[in-house]
């Protein structure tokens, strides 16, 4: 006797209401629908058709056709990261380690097994990309950044992640890190003060135009590039004040 495969279905559905694996008709697991032996089935199964796709080019969940180097579409990453945020959110709830559900003595923490991992891959992560010639922070690489032209060799950043640490450390917020970047491009990259070349993470600091002592507040209007060296001799010193203290030594250089 032959089955259909609405009679299929319709004799899993059956085993499945009685509690039953509904492939094998066998008792299931305590957390899964169908028994162990079909799980394993299943897995090797799929096992043998996700290196089928991946050998083809194809992403390894759906199957569809990829068009860059990924293993997985757009589709299906950004799906299995909604399911693992709202799992680990559910373990943070629960006041267990929201990567490995583990119990932690701070709730809702990463345990120390986890946070050993996390140390140790952004490490590895970090030498990668600095044998590669790309930036620390987001992995962009560095020779394609015209802002570093003619940089040190050791700084290891990328001009965006350097003026979202400044807008940060400045500001109080990284999404002023467009504004400072206008402001160095209307200043040509040079100091202010000086007009001497600024280069990203070596001489370029951002120096307050009203000090924050005399009632200068952290916002980019009044921020200013210029160069370490300058920033120093400012302290807090208004602009009048400092383009007033420059012109004395002027003229007593002048003087001698």
């Amino acid at each position: 006797m032959s089955w259909t495969s609405v009679q299929i279905q319709e004799h899993k559905r059956r085993r499945k209401t009685e509690g039953l694996c509904p492939q094998c008709g066998g008792p299931k697991g305590e957390r899964t629908v169908s028994c162990q032996t079909c799980l394993l089935r299943q897995r090797k199964n799929m096992e043998k058709v996700r290196d089928k796709w991946r050998k083809t080019g194809k992403c390894r969940t759906c199957g569809k056709a990829l068009d860059t180097d990924q293993t997985e579409c757009r589709r299906c990453v950004e799906r299995k990261s909604k399911k693992s945020h709202i799992r680990r959110e559910l373990r943070k709830q629960e006041g267990l380690c929201p990567m490995c559900g583990h119990v932690t003595e701070k709730p809702g923490g990463k345990c120390y097994t986890c946070l050993c991992k996390e140390h140790i891959l952004g490490q590895q992560r970090l030498k990668r990309r600095r044998q590669a010639g790309e930036c620390s922070y987001c992995g962009t690489v560095l020779k394609d950044d015209k802002f570093r032209l003619g940089n040190i060799t050791r700084y290891k950043q990328c001009s965006t992640c350097f003026f979202k640490t400044a807008a940060r450390n400045h500001t109080a917020s990284s999404d002023n890190w467009k504004q400072l970047k206008s402001k160095f491009i209307k200043q040509n990259g040079c100091c202010i003060y000086t007009n001497e070349r600024l280069i990203l993470g070596d001489n370029a600091s951002l120096d307050h135009i009203i000090p924050r002592s005399r009632g200068g507040q952290n916002i980019v209007s009044n921020l200013q590039w210029v160069t370490k060296q300058v920033n120093g001799c400012k302290r807090n010193l208004t602009h009048k004040e400092f383009i007033e203290l420059c012109r004395q030594v002027t003229l007593c250089e002048a003087a001698h």
